[in-house]
C-alpha cells in the first residue's frame, strides 16, 4: 500500500448567517437561554454576530482544495438546509456533496448553532472515507499539499497520521490562573475554557490520560480517523450527549477536537506529533486575523500579505462583510476565479456603515 492508494475526503462546515430562515431558528433558540450564558464571548470583546456572517469564503476554500489537493476524492459540505455558493459543475459531477445537519445529528439536538456539536458528528457522514480532512469555511490552501504532509504508510501498512498540535497544558494553566484573578485581568478565553474542560474530562476518563499527553489541534486543516471518532462515541457517550444538548457555545462547552486528537494519539501511538514550536519548514501555515480592520484602507497591508502568501494551510479569520471587495480581488489575483454569486455594487460600503454601529 502507498499514500496514493488511500482514499481521503474533505469536509467543510458552512453557515449563511444572512438567511432569514436560519435567523428565525436562531432567535427561537436564543430565547431558551440566558443572554450571558450563550453570548459569553461578548465579554471578551468578540462580535457574536460575526460568527454567522461570511463573504462567501466557501467558494474559494473549495476551489483551493480542487487546485492544490487534487488527490481529494470527494468534498462534503455540512450545512443547515442551505445551498452554499459553490461551482455548479462540482455539484453536477459529484465532486461536492451537500450534507444537511439532519443527516448526521439526532433530531433531539437540532437545530444547533454550536460548531463543537457539528464537529462531534462529522463521522456520521454517509460514505465518508476512513481518513478524512476537516476545514472551516475560512480555511484555504495557497500551495500544493502532498499527502505525505498529512500521513504516511508504515512498513506494516498501518497509517500514521501527522497531527499538528500544541500542548493543551499551556491553555489549561492560563485558564486556572485566570480563575484566581479579577475578571478584568483575565488571560483566559471561552476557547481556553473549552480546552480546560476537555483536560478535566480526559484526566477522569478510564484511559487515565496523563496531563502532558493531552493535545489540541493547531488552528488549521485537521486530519481525522473515522474509527477514532466512532470509538470516542462509545467511550465518551455521556459527555457527548451533554455537549450536543447545548445549542450554542457556552462557558462549559468543552473542546471536542482536544479529546479527538488526544485519543487518536493514545490509541495510535505511532502517529506523529508536530508541535507548532518545531514546525516542519517545508509546510507553511499562516493565520490572518481581520477583526481589527474596519475598512479597506487600514486592511490593505493585510490583504497584500494574503495575496503574496504561499501557505500550504491558511486561515482567513473574521473577514468582515465591508471587506468583501478586497477579498474578491485578492482571490482573483491568486487564480481562484470570480464569485459564484455577485453581490450588489457598493456592498462593502453599505456593510461598512452598518458594521461601524456593531
Amino acid at each position: 500500500m502507498n499514500n496514493m492508494n488511500v482514499p481521503v475526503d474533505m469536509v467543510f462546515t458552512y453557515i449563511d448567517g444572512r438567511d432569514p430562515s436560519l435567523l428565525h431558528k436562531r432567535k427561537l433558540s436564543e430565547a431558551l437561554y440566558n443572554e450571558e450564558d450563550i453570548h459569553a464571548e461578548r465579554a471578551e470583546g468578540k462580535n457574536f454576530d460575526m460568527l454567522y456572517n461570511n463573504v462567501d469564503e466557501i467558494t474559494y476554500s473549495v476551489r483551493s482544495v480542487i487546485k492544490y489537493l487534487p488527490w481529494i476524492r470527494k468534498i462534503f459540505i455540512i450545512t443547515d438546509q442551505q445551498i452554499p455558493p459553490v461551482d455548479q459543475s462540482f455539484l453536477n459531477n459529484g465532486r461536492i456533496c451537500i450534507v444537511d445537519h439532519r443527516d448526521i445529528l439526532n433530531k433531539n439536538y437540532l437545530p444547533t448553532f454550536n460548531s463543537e456539536v457539528v464537529e462531534s458528528c462529522l463521522h456520521n457522514i454517509k460514505d465518508l472515507s476512513e481518513i478524512f480532512l476537516y476545514n472551516n469555511d475560512d480555511s484555504m490552501h495557497f500551495s500544493s499539499v502532498p499527502k505525505t504532509a498529512l500521513f504516511r504508510i508504515m512498513d506494516d501498512n498501518r497509517i500514521s497520521l501527522n497531527l499538528y498540535t500544541f500542548s493543551s497544558v499551556v491553555k489549561f494553566i492560563g485558564h486556572v490562573i485566570s480563575e484566581t484573578l479579577p475578571a478584568r485581568w483575565s488571560i483566559s478565553s471561552t476557547y481556553a475554557r473549552g480546552i480546560a474542560d476537555s483536560f478535566s474530562i480526559l484526566r477522569k476518563s478510564k484511559g487515565h490520560i496523563l496531563w502532558h499527553d493531552i493535545i489540541t489541534p493547531k488552528h488549521m486543516t485537521m486530519i481525522i480517523r473515522k474509527s477514532t471518532a466512532l470509538r470516542i462515541e462509545q467511550e465518551f457517550g455521556d459527555v457527548l450527549h451533554l455537549l450536543r444538548m447545548q445549542k450554542f457555545r457556552m462557558q462549559n462547552t468543552f473542546s471536542y477536537s482536544t479529546i479527538l486528537y488526544t485519543m487518536e494519539k493514545h490509541w495510535h501511538p505511532y502517529d506523529q506529533i508536530h508541535n507548532h514550536l518545531f514546525f516542519d519548514s517545508s509546510i507553511r501555515f499562516q493565520f490572518f486575523e481581520f477583526k481589527k480592520f474596519t475598512n479597506t484602507k487600514t486592511s490593505a497591508k493585510r490583504w497584500k500579505e494574503v495575496e503574496d502568501s504561499p501557505a500550504n494551510f491558511a486561515c482567513l479569520n473574521n473577514i468582515r462583510e465591508c471587506q468583501y471587495e478586497s477579498f474578491i480581488k485578492v482571490m482573483k489575483k491568486k487564480g481562484l476565479g470570480d464569485p459564484v454569486i455577485t453581490r450588489p455594487k457598493g456592498f462593502s460600503k453599505s456593510q461598512q456603515k452598518r458594521q461601524n454601529h456593531v
